[in-house]
């Protein structure tokens, strides 16, 4: 038993990583109902933070504009409906459909709100300023491997103690 306990410990301690910096991947669908627009133009942005150095990098397309794009940008800190100003300009394709990207750097409060959802890729067109299609940048799940090599080790414990007892 005692080697049992030993050798649970001892995957157990492989497992703890030091803190590093993570990468947080966002999604965004964007459409002319966020952006308060009768637009049926759509798109879809990904983003990556490093919550340490605050560098997001954006990427994503867009189509069926009602105008041309005539600029693109990540704005925060703000919730779904409500403006704010821009924190990361993109390039973008002018035209009625096309991509987007950008690379910039938020700062420390920039990226806890960034987390937090609190951030949008905004379509700005030749028929609507103000934006024409919209869309929240929302953090996606990703499991962290240190955490599923916990979930198997601990789903696989009972098996392997039953296997010991025969």
């Amino acid at each position: 038993m005692r080697v049992l306990v030993l050798g649970a410990l001892l995957v157990l301690g492989a497992c703890i990583q030091p803190a590093q910096a993570a990468l947080v991947t966002f999604s965004a669908t964007l459409d002319g109902a966020q952006s308060g627009t009768a637009s049926l133009g759509t798109g879809v942005g990904t983003a990556t933070l490093d919550d340490v150095t605050g560098v997001m990098t954006i990427n994503g397309t867009f189509t069926g504009l009602t105008g041309i794009a005539s600029n693109a940008h990540v704005h925060g800190l703000a919730a779904p409906g409500v403006s704010a100003g821009i924190l990361v300009p993109l390039t973008f394709t002018a035209a009625s459909s096309g991509t987007f990207s950008g690379m910039g750097t938020l700062t420390a409060p920039n990226i806890a709100g960034a987390i937090a959802g609190q951030t949008y890729i905004n379509i700005h067109s030749t028929v609507a300023g103000g934006g024409e299609i919209r869309g929240q940048l929302l953090v996606s799940a990703v499991p962290e491997p240190s955490s599923a090599a916990l979930l198997g080790m601990a789903l696989s414990l009972p098996a392997f103690i039953r296997r010991r007892r025969r």
